[in-house]
């Protein structure tokens, strides 16, 4: 083989081994891109979730057939209320909620699902409760329960 011929293929090597470099620095460039438009994706859409769920909670602690079925200690009614926000909300919205009111003892009130566990005491599985009837503002959180569920909690205040 020739002199030339032998840089000839040294230069290639040297050409290949650029590319290749290149290659996979563009790729991994890609790959970054690509992973902080999907985190900015899924943050824009747990901020709208959030925005929605407090949204809603706010609503329904404003409904004054509720705060006067708390008052009356109606869980029926309570149910009953809380089964037509369901069932208005996945008629137009499309999306699946359940909602629970606690009373400031902790005890469940009414739920939108089934109203077989009013009357149980929450106290020790819902530390977030004891926070808010302390400083009476809202909490919006992300809890692990039998799955990852985001809650939205709002005191109801009435004649303080």
């Amino acid at each position: 083989m020739k002199l030339y011929q032998k840089y000839l293929v040294i230069l290639l090597l040297i050409l290949v081994g650029f590319i290749a470099y290149f290659y996979l620095q563009n790729k991994q460039n890609f790959v970054n891109r690509v992973h902080t438009v999907l985190l900015n994706i899924l943050n824009n859409k747990i901020k709208n979730e959030k925005s929605k769920a407090f949204n809603f909670a706010y609503s329904l602690s404003q409904n004054e057939k509720l705060k006067q079925a708390i008052l009356e200690k109606n869980t029926t009614q309570g149910y009953d209320i809380l089964k037509q926000y369901m069932n208005t909300l996945e008629t137009f919205n499309g999306s699946k909620i359940h909602a629970q009111i606690v009373l400031t003892d902790f005890i469940i009130f009414a739920r939108s699902w089934d109203n077989s566990d009013a009357g149980i005491n929450v106290k020790a599985n819902r530390p977030d409760l004891q926070e808010m009837k302390k400083i009476l503002r809202p909490h919006l959180a992300f809890e692990a329960a039998r799955k990852l569920v985001l809650i939205a909690s709002i005191p109801i205040i009435y004649k303080n």
